[in-house]
């Protein structure tokens, strides 16, 4: 049987290299998702104070980003935004790194480079 496909969500895409948010910005409004992409957490604060989101895909760990510091400040928020579906990525994972993520807030965490089919998979299960 075949895996259900999410249906369309709002999702903030939170990534500080353009060529990956370009990317995973492709695969997921491919998907059908409505993508509000930014580069920064400040920026993504900005838009969770204004717009409303049903999931957000962030880096894990990048140059010049603490996705762990952004998760755990997301995770304060309060509900509905502190209780939305959190897929992050990675540029590779070392040993450790996926619980790192989920003691941080990570509902998942993907490695790069990921098919469009694992960052679907990924967020149907961090929706559920």
């Amino acid at each position: 049987m075949a895996e259900e496909e999410t249906p369309p969500l709002r999702v903030l895409l939170v990534d500080p290299m353009p060529a990956t948010r370009v990317t995973v910005l492709g695969m997921l409004e491919e998907r059908g998702h409505e993508v509000f992409a930014v580069a920064d957490w400040a920026a993504a604060e900005d838009l969770l104070l204004r717009e409303e989101f049903g999931a957000v895909v962030m880096a894990f760990v990048a140059d010049g980003f603490d996705g762990k510091e952004a998760a755990a400040s997301l995770r304060d928020r309060l509900p509905p935004q502190a209780d939305l579906p959190l897929v992050g990525t990675t540029a590779g994972l070392r040993r450790g790194e996926e619980e790192e993520a989920q003691e941080a807030g990570f509902d998942i965490l993907l490695a790069r480079p990921f098919e469009a089919e694992a960052l679907a998979g990924a967020l149907r299960e961090a929706t559920r």
